[in-house]
């Protein structure tokens, strides 16, 4: 009997198969492998969602603040109606009365909504001598802030952006 199992063995081991031990191993170790490969890719999708979403909150804010310097820097200020720290009202160089406030956390152009999602839009108005003002017969620049809502796992987007109105450029320079 002793023999027989020996000669068996040397059988088996001439046919060149796995033994049970060897075949748990290598599922263990691919299961291993499998999961470290998983939680890498879970890691750059997440990481790529993130940048995705940072690019368009700020491509969206870039966007507002650009629009915002663009009707400001063609404004006349006799044609600025009011002015308040987060909203300005003003005729526009097309004759129409245009205005930039926030509403419900969300930047409006009028009565259309322009960007969503915004936790501060700040105006900062300055005289000729750099100092902040709200006397419209005064005001020789603008500062604009947009600051957004963090979202989707991704920090607030802060924009400032600096004007001077075209009719007040060469003002003082007469």
């Amino acid at each position: 009997m002793v023999l027989n199992m020996k000669l068996l063995r040397t059988q088996l081991a001439m046919q060149g198969g796995f033994t049970l031990v060897e075949l748990v191993l290598t599922v263990a170790l691919i299961g291993i492998l499998s999961n470290i490969v998983s939680q890498t890719m879970v890691a750059q999708t997440d990481s790529y969602a993130v940048v995705s979403h940072r690019k368009t909150a700020m491509s969206d804010a870039r966007y507002a603040i650009n629009r915002i310097a663009y009707d400001a820097m063609r404004v006349e200020i006799e044609d600025i109606t009011a002015l308040s720290a987060n909203s300005i009202y003003f005729v526009d160089f097309n004759g129409l009365s245009t205005d930039y406030h926030v509403t419900s956390g969300n930047l409006m152009k009028g009565s259309e909504l322009f960007l969503e999602g915004i936790q501060s839009f700040n105006i900062v108005a300055y005289d000729a001598a750099g100092i902040a003002t709200l006397v419209l017969a005064d005001v020789r620049k603008f500062k604009f802030t947009v600051v957004t809502v963090p979202k989707n796992g991704v920090a607030g987007v802060t924009l400032s952006t600096t004007v001077i109105p075209r009719t007040l450029l060469y003002a003082g320079y007469e």
